[in-house]
């Protein structure tokens, strides 16, 4: 009888342990899937702003910019992308946002422009 139990508890550790442990990587594999998929959005929406500056499209490279700033605020690139097209545009904003990412960049060599 004592036997029995001793059976009966190891096969619920050893199921309590299993549920847990998929769990847990669900968990994290979730996590890594959205970190990831955030991480190639960005990109994607880098790649296409910076083309349609190219094309002198200003107003929907900056919105694509911003979109990429709501998900990293911190993103130099994403900022680069706005000051050009507000210097391109004529606007004073673009001093502030030239500033702005040189702060981002950590003062990186050729982030500010002389016009």
């Amino acid at each position: 009888m004592q036997e029995l139990h001793e059976k009966i508890e190891r096969s619920l550790l050893k199921s309590f342990i299993t549920v847990f442990s998929l769990i847990l990587l669900l968990g994290l594999g979730g996590y890594f899937s959205v970190t990831a998929f955030q991480a190639w959005q960005v990109r994607r929406l880098l790649e296409k702003a910076n083309a349609l500056v190219n094309e002198g499209n200003y107003n929907r490279a900056s919105l694509d910019a911003r979109r990429v700033l709501e998900l990293d605020p911190k993103d130099a690139d994403a900022m680069r992308v706005i000051a050009r097209s507000a210097e391109s545009a004529g606007l004073r904003s673009a001093i502030e946002f030239w500033r702005r990412v040189t702060e981002l960049s950590g003062n990186a060599e050729g982030d500010v422009t002389t016009a």
